[in-house]
């Protein structure tokens, strides 16, 4: 699901019969404004500050735009090698930041993080992906921020970690340094503010039982 400012919903439907679709509705009147058909789960969607347009990533891992008024769709990124995944705009609706995975097996396994500027269509490459597997971006309501989760390659280590990059500089720093042992951060929020992060961590005790901290 996804929300807009302006009182939008967009809602991921489906079906034995009809599939999957995805509806956008007025929050307020319940009314249905556009249907989108989908013939899987989209990988992430979000709306613009002003609810006019949702982007979404389709099956196949092309970002595309749709557009509430006119009910049309164009497509703003398809790439041979990689799938978008996970797009999320920064909170003044110019910049789209999402996570890309390999499509190619003979690359290995593959996913970093990279970014759409709405305005002049420019894509940048914000982490390598080389040493770990970056997911789940999102951006802080002060858009100074983005907060995503930085995995181990599979078979090294079942650690994920939360991160914060800053976005002019483009550092980044683990959100929890004195994470340790075989934990995973599975949930994170930021608060309104954009200064406090809520973290769901899971980790393994001694016994090999999973146990939950927040």
């Amino acid at each position: 699901r996804a929300n807009s400012a302006s009182g939008r919903l967009a809602l991921l439907y489906s079906s034995w019969k009809n599939g999957l679709w995805i509806d956008i509705e007025d929050i307020q009147s319940h009314g249905l404004i556009a249907r989108i058909s989908a013939d899987r789960a989209p990988a992430g969607m979000c709306f613009s500050p002003n609810g006019d347009t949702l982007y979404f990533v389709n099956s196949v891992g092309v970002l595309s735009a749709f557009d509430v008024q006119t009910k049309t769709a164009r497509i703003l990124l398809s790439d041979t090698e990689f799938e978008s995944v996970c797009p999320s705009l920064d909170p003044a609706g110019h910049c789209i930041v999402f996570y890309e995975r390999s499509r190619n097996r003979t690359l290995g396994v593959r996913s970093r993080l990279r970014s759409l500027d709405l305005d002049t269509s420019t894509v940048e490459r914000i982490t390598t992906g080389d040493e770990a597997l970056d997911l789940m971006p999102t951006w802080s309501p002060d858009g100074k921020h983005v907060l995503f989760l930085r995995m181990r390659m599979p078979g090294r280590s079942s650690e994920a970690k939360a991160c914060i990059l800053n976005w002019e500089t483009k550092e980044t720093h683990v959100l929890l340094p004195d994470q340790t042992g075989n934990s995973v951060v599975s949930r994170y929020h930021w608060a309104p503010d954009g200064k406090h992060v809520l973290s769901v961590i899971k980790q393994s005790s001694a016994s090999g039982a999973p146990d939950s901290a927040i």
